[in-house]
């Protein structure tokens, strides 16, 4: 059986959070199973050692270190103190002696963390409190969570399951894995095996590649693959190239691609050149987002260097339009108007230059839809200008469908004009239908369109009488 195969027995499942998969398939073949195991441990072993035996860096690094971790803990410290002075104060109580190290009864305490006000203060209390809790009695305090709700029951139980992964990282991981499937739960999950694999990272891979559910076991494989390839990213590279499910295997060459981007980029684009196609790809944009996040400019370098030695048939695959638009994506979410006339001299090969300006332009109305709306209108008719437009309409449709119905009938492709007229119509007559139906009856479209947009509002073509258009506005004679 090839190596490849038996490493890892997977059922193809779709790995989008919250979409349902199927029980994973194991091959009847146990002893195949078992020997691409072990060669997975084997290999996980090996590096383990080999990144436990490293030694610090030139000389005073270490003192450096130390001088640092100094000065961070005085600032968290004057930083807590400022926070407990906020604290009512029978809770200021409890932090004081938490931070004396003298025993409190926590089950009693956290009654009086509940109680406190809605806000920053309550979730900073939370917080702490959870930690502390976390160190002495983290099953005890995991059941405490179960009293909050939203975003303050997961922050707890990440700050419980951190410190319960010092000491048991296996039970924090185990617990973690036993939580419903949720965007919060899986990211606790590999966080817990990213810990793990700190101390262990053997155990860690062993525990994660056993998991049944897909969703879970690709997650917590990734939580290991992000810690195995800050140390050691070409050997993480391998085992990630060695999953024989697809969709897993992508998602961890994801992950150890932009952790190998943060040593190195150009080692990093060399070996995603290796990798065969689709993979290739993933890896690369992968690459490029990591870039993008702390350097736009360079990562649209990188992509047109990229995108050069493409060949025109090339830069049609769908996969490089979608790795410029997460660098325009990216880089908008920081300078928008940078990141729209960056992707405006993209070429429009394969539509590369209309995804990307989209994407632009769906972060800037984010930020500022007001100059986002001016720099479309200075666009010419077609190409990124309706790709752009349809982005703006669906933004403002239903905050706005007045201005969203306006622009949509400045599009000039036919097509497109009239899908958004639509859109926009649609959400419009549920909240204010004698607005819809006005601005409708007084749209300029051709009769198709009219009959075509008239069954919004029930309009039968064969039995209602058609609404006449306006009539053109009075003109001097020349």
């Amino acid at each position: 059986m090839n190596q490849k195969s038996t490493l890892l027995l997977v059922a193809t499942a779709s790995f989008a959070v919250g979409i349902a998969v199927d029980q994973v398939a194991f091959s009847p073949d146990e002893h195949a199973q078992d020997t691409g195991m072990r060669e997975a441990r084997e290999g996980a072993r090996k590096s383990g050692s080999n990144s436990r035996s490293e030694t610090p860096g030139a000389p005073g690094t270490a003192t450096d270190s130390r001088s640092n971790r100094g000065q961070q803990n005085k600032s968290r410290d004057r930083s807590q103190r400022r926070e407990e002075d906020r604290f009512p104060h029978s809770v200021q109580q409890i932090f004081e002696k938490l931070n004396r190290d003298q025993p409190i009864n926590f089950a009693a305490s956290s009654k009086l963390i509940n109680d406190l006000p809605s806000g920053m203060t309550r979730r900073n209390a939370i917080e702490r409190f959870a930690s502390h809790w976390g160190q002495v009695d983290p099953e005890a305090a995991l059941l405490w969570t179960e009293s909050l709700s939203g975003r303050e029951k997961f922050s707890a139980m990440e700050h419980i399951l951190h410190q319960w992964a010092r000491t048991e990282p296996a039970a924090a991981a185990g617990y973690a894995a036993q939580l419903p499937n949720s965007e919060h739960s899986l990211h606790l999950l590999q966080r817990m095996t990213h810990l793990w694999a700190e101390s262990d990272r053997m155990a860690a891979l062993d525990w994660s590649m056993a998991q049944v559910d897909a969703i879970r076991r690709r997650q917590a494989i990734s939580g290991v693959v992000s810690y195995w390839a800050q140390s050691e990213p070409a050997e993480a590279a391998t085992f990630a190239s060695s999953i024989d499910s697809p969709y897993e295997r992508r998602e961890v060459l994801e992950v150890t691609a932009r952790r190998w981007a943060n040593r190195d980029v150009l080692e990093a684009l060399d070996w995603a050149h290796t990798l065969p196609p689709g993979d290739q790809q993933q890896a690369t944009k992968a690459i490029l987002r990591e870039i993008a996040e702390r350097a736009p400019a360079h990562a649209a370098s990188l992509y047109e260097e990229i995108a050069t030695d493409l060949t025109r048939a090339q830069r049609r695959d769908r996969e490089y339009r979608h790795m410029a638009e997460e660098v325009a994506s990216v880089w908008a979410s920081a300078s928008p108007h940078e990141a729209a006339t960056w992707a405006l001299g993209l070429p429009e090969d394969g539509e590369i230059r209309r995804g990307a300006v989209a994407a632009a332009t769906e972060q800037w109305l984010r930020l500022d839809n007001m100059a986002a709306g001016e720099w479309i209108g200075t666009l010419p008719q077609g190409g990124p200008r309706t790709e752009a437009t349809e982005r703006l309409v669906h933004n403002m449709a239903n905050t706005n469908p007045e201005s969203a119905f306006a622009w949509a009938t400045s599009i000039s492709a036919e097509g497109h004009r009239v899908g958004l007229m639509r859109h926009t119509l649609e959400r419009w007559q549920v909240v204010n239908p004698t607005a819809a139906r006005a601005a409708f009856d007084t749209a300029n479209v051709s009769p198709d369109a009219r009959r075509s947009l008239g069954e919004i509002f029930g309009i039968d073509p064969f039995h209602d009488p058609p609404t006449p258009s306006p009539a053109p506005p009075e003109t001097d004679a020349p």
